[in-house]
């Protein structure tokens, strides 16, 4: 309580000996509780502000355009240069630059929380939380809703000494960025016991581990050759098992939004939009009685197809922790089977969950023991432990592990 009081009487001393802050101050308590601004004294900056973002409309007058710098409008260069690209950019240039400087903090924080030491750590949630600071006083004052400061717009005002700050503190950042990228590189060639082989930026990772996997089974040794398997797509297995089966198939286009690299996201996302528009035609064409999604971004195109054109929409979760997709489609799903009692915790909705259990086929259980150990080549009364998974990458990253255990 001592600092915020401190705090508070410096900044009734600073308004007390700058009138003119106290009418900026005043002008703004009147127009929130009044709903008045003074457009011919203290409000006129923030009037003309105002008039700049509304004349925009949805894509501006274009870039250099504007009306309101030529004279209208004071410090339109520096504290109010977000009214002016709002009036030449419209409303879709003005949000993309907020995407734009949500990514940026985003990132800040992202780095700062995952760095490897307390000083790394506090210095990229400063320079995080600074910038940040900065851009939302800016945008509050362009917009009306805080009082008329002199703080610029990172990265966009005009400006020599604050240009260079923010463009050094962008640059200590990414430093703290990559040292964690490199430390986690280094962790995941020490857990597949690579610690002795050449850095890995992790970007090639999942396929230096399908590459040592094939070259274990006989793949071929030639460069080229192995380069080569490794950029062709796997043959889809569900392409010819589904229809053997006697069921058609039909595929939408869809991509998860990688985590360590954000800037394929604007690809994801068209790729997903066309994926919704194909599955809104399967889902209009087909008229199904029921959509069943079994979770991951795979099902999220048809699942919200079906709930756009009203379709009864299940959801199957078979593991104890749902993930990110069957959570936030629970939500508007008419069912959710769980497999689990433990997921009801993670879901907002309840009233839809039903647990079901993990359905086994009847032949599993009713296979003899002796046989599957004999076939396995284990021991009986010796533990074992069963490793499985969906890549070929867990086979390499297992198969150090099983020495130790006598596997």
């Amino acid at each position: 309580m001592i600092p915020l009081g401190g705090g508070a009487l410096a900044g009734l001393g600073a308004l007390i000996t700058h009138p003119y802050q106290m009418k900026r101050v005043a002008s703004f308590a009147a127009m929130l509780m009044n709903g008045a601004l003074d457009p011919r004294g203290s409000g006129w900056q923030l009037d003309q502000s105002l008039i700049a973002i509304g004349s925009g409309g949805w894509f501006g007058r274009g870039l250099g355009g504007g009306h309101q710098k030529y004279l209208f409008l004071p410090e339109a260069h520096t504290d109010f240069i977000f009214s002016i690209l709002a009036e030449e950019l419209g409303f879709l240039g003005a949000t993309a630059l907020l995407v734009l400087l949500a990514l940026y903090l985003w990132r800040a924080m992202r780095a700062a929380a995952r760095a490897s030491d307390p000083f790394a750590y506090l210095l990229a949630g400063g320079l995080a939380l600074q910038i940040g600071l900065y851009a939302l006083v800016n945008l509050a004052v362009a917009t009306g809703l805080a009082p008329t400061t002199g703080l610029p717009l990172p990265f966009v005002s005009y400006g020599g000494s604050a240009l260079m700050a923010n463009l050094a503190a962008a640059g200590v950042l990414y430093r703290v960025s990559a040292t964690v990228g490199e430390r986690e590189a280094l962790a995941r060639q020490r857990f597949l016991g690579r610690a002795g082989e050449g850095p890995d930026r992790g970007r090639r990772h999942g396929r230096s581990r399908v590459s040592r996997n094939r070259r274990r089974r006989g793949a071929p040794s030639d460069p080229a050759r192995r380069r080569s398997s490794l950029r062709r797509r796997p043959p889809r297995v569900e392409a010819q098992a589904v229809p053997e089966s006697g069921f058609r198939i039909r595929f939408v286009q869809t991509r998860g939004l990688p985590r360590r690299a954000w800037w394929r996201w604007p690809g994801a996302v068209l790729t997903n939009l066309i994926g919704f528009v194909q599955a809104l035609v399967l889902v209009a064409l087909e008229r199904p009685s029921v959509v069943l999604g079994t979770g991951g971004y795979v099902s999220g195109p048809v699942s919200l197809a079906a709930v756009l054109l009203r379709r009864p929409l299940i959801l199957q979760e078979q593991n104890s922790i749902p993930g990110l997709a069957n959570r936030w489609l629970a939500r508007v799903a008419d069912e959710v089977h769980l497999s689990f009692t433990e997921a009801r915790a993670y879901f907002a909705r309840k009233d839809n969950l039903k647990v079901t259990g993990n359905p086994v086929r009847s032949y599993i259980l009713g296979g003899d023991r002796a046989t599957a150990i004999a076939e396995f080549g284990l021991t009986e009364g010796r533990p074992t432990v069963f490793v499985f998974g969906g890549v070929a990458g867990p086979i390499a990253s297992t198969r150090p592990r099983s020495r130790p255990c006598g596997g």
